[in-house]
């Protein structure tokens, strides 16, 4: 079962409708009906004591009483089963927080150890210089509008259309670049095979091939570029009959090869910060995992306050509402049984009974007086002659 995560202080409760309490019982709200009834028992029952009848059960509790004892156990019954369900869910959202710091706990234990084996790693590798991905993008794309002009100028002699020339031009520039990326690339992995040659003699074999059919393509495009151009200069001077251009021709060849070789160690710079990068760019994605776990680790700890702090508000207000149940009933048996009393004393002195008088021992005070012969009746005399 999945409940909505707050945010806020810890100290609030949970928010959420299954988190509420249930209502207070109706009779301890509803005054004017429980007096109206209590009213009638007590009239009841002093009635009965006034008249002699017993109105109490087996137990020798009286009837009414044991109505109010039943309706109060009814309503503590029901209350702690309405409160059931909202503690039951606090105490699941209490418990999936503490897993969830546990579960956090032990990915923060473990991503731990990983950045402190990087950190060894970092600190052997050294202190490096060398540019970053953007940079060495930017250097080679410089070095590439350095030399577009260049070769275009050789580009442009050749019979071909305007764009067909720049296209040339453009595809010998990227050609260059790529170049120069190759052989910085294979400089890296013939060093690291260099360490390995005794055991991998044809690995370092290949890189070597690797490295000079680098350095030969690019010294090759370099040299051919400034012998075709200086072929074009010639004709061109033979034509217009002006000055001879080999020492422009050479130093743009030489600025052809400083942009090869700057490229080049360019390259290889980028290539020695790659180990030192890629061990950073670890060590950064462990840092964001951290705080990602710690934040659930933090959130799962608000929860488990907020939580706590529901099970004592719900087990505070049923006390308290179990309490006003039993006071309740206490009240309302307390003021039944001065209801009966007030309504006995009343009835009995509406009708007293015939009281006894009491007589003392040796004297004839209280006793009707004997009546003698001479004292009779004449009448009670004459029907007792007639009777013989």
């Amino acid at each position: 079962m999945r409940f909505r995560s707050t945010r806020g202080d810890p100290n609030t409760r949970l928010r959420g409708s299954e988190f509420d309490p249930p209502r207070r019982p109706d009779f301890l709200t509803r005054s004017l009906v429980v007096a109206f009834n209590d009213r009638r028992y007590g009239r009841q029952n002093g009635k009965a004591e006034a008249a002699g009848h017993d109105m109490t059960g087996a137990d020798g509790i009286p009837h009414a009483e044991s109505l109010i004892d039943a309706q109060a156990e009814r309503g503590i019954a029901d209350q702690r089963r309405g409160f059931k369900k909202p503690k039951e869910a606090a105490e699941q959202v209490r418990q999936d927080a503490i897993e969830e710091q546990q579960d956090a706990g032990r990915e923060i234990e473990r991503i731990a150890g990983e950045d402190a084996k990087l950190a060894v790693v970092e600190e052997g590798l050294g202190r490096r210089h060398g540019p970053g991905p953007i940079a060495y993008g930017l250097i080679l794309f410089a070095l590439f509008c350095l030399t577009l002009p260049i070769d275009y100028g050789a580009a442009s002699w050749m019979p071909l259309p305007p764009l067909a020339q720049w296209v040339l031009a453009v595809f010998i520039g990227v050609v260059m670049v790529l170049c120069a990326h190759q052989t910085a690339k294979k400089v890296e992995d013939l060093q690291e095979s260099h360490a390995t040659r005794e055991e991998d003699p044809f690995a370092y074999r290949k890189d070597q091939l690797a490295l000079g059919a680098a350095l030969t393509t690019a010294l090759t495009v370099i040299v051919g570029t400034t012998i075709w151009r200086g072929q074009v200069f010639a004709s061109e001077v033979k034509e217009a009959g002006g000055p001879h251009s080999t020492a422009a021709n050479l130093a743009l060849g030489l600025l052809a090869l400083m942009a090869f070789v700057v490229a080049v160690l360019a390259g290889m710079g980028y290539r020695r910060m790659e180990p030192l990068r890629t061990v950073r760019h670890e060590r950064s994605k462990l840092k964001g995992e951290r705080q990602g776990w710690q934040a659930k680790a933090d959130l799962a700890q608000r929860r488990q306050a907020q939580a706590e702090v529901t099970l004592a508000f719900l087990a505070e207000r049923e006390e308290q509402v179990i309490e006003a149940i039993g006071h309740w009933a206490v009240e309302r048996k307390a003021r039944l049984r001065q209801r009966t009393s007030w309504v006995s004393l009343c009835e009995r002195q509406r009708h007293p009974e015939p009281e006894l008088r009491s007589v003392t021992p040796g004297s004839s005070r209280g006793l009707p007086r004997p009546v003698s012969t001479l004292e009779r009746p004449a009448n009670l005399d004459a029907s007792s002659n007639g009777g013989h």
